[in-house]
């Protein structure tokens, strides 16, 4: 319990514009309609392990519910206890949080070279573009969580308009 409410912490924590899950009733979250495959703010969300999932957290900054995508590698399930860092993905502008780790049905490539990398050595050939993710074969996991926040205009904010999909920057 502690460890999967850490791990929710630290995949709130992404781009500072997400507060604290919402503190809610027992059981099952609705989705929401604009995010329909995320499961909604819980006070106790179970973390999908060894697929890509989607949570909606509650956020003050924007005054609405955010989606993120993430990726928990089975080394990293929270049952085990065990720390593993966290990469925090951050889209470009018209992405959203499905452009960096896919779905569960369709994962990226992110998520695809935790697991299997090129056949050869990129740096020893002429050509690395030729070996992309059709080619990889498996390779020892990495053991890191992958975490894609959505970007949004929040309100008052810059963009091209209130509630549009925005972009991440530093």
């Amino acid at each position: 319990m502690r460890r999967t409410l850490s791990l929710v912490a630290c995949l709130t924590l992404a781009g500072g514009l997400l507060a604290a899950p919402a503190v809610g009733g027992a059981g099952a979250a609705v989705a929401s309609t604009a995010f329909p495959d995320c499961a909604g703010p819980d006070s106790t969300p179970t973390i999908a392990v060894g697929q890509v999932a989607c949570l909606l957290l509650d956020s003050a900054a924007v005054g609405d519910q955010i989606p993120f995508s993430y990726y928990v590698p089975p080394a990293c399930a929270p049952s085990l206890h065990r720390r593993c860092p966290v990469l925090y993905l951050l889209h470009g502008f018209g992405g959203d949080y499905h452009s960096m780790l896919g779905t569960a049905a369709a994962p990226s490539s992110w998520v695809k070279a935790l697991t299997a990398g090129p056949p050869v050595d990129p740096h020893s050939v002429a050509d690395p573009w030729d070996y992309g993710p059709g080619t990889w074969v498996p390779r020892p996991s990495l053991d890191v969580i992958l975490v894609a926040p959505h970007g949004r205009t929040v309100p008052g904010g810059y963009g091209p308009a209130a509630g549009l999909d925005s972009f991440w920057t530093d």
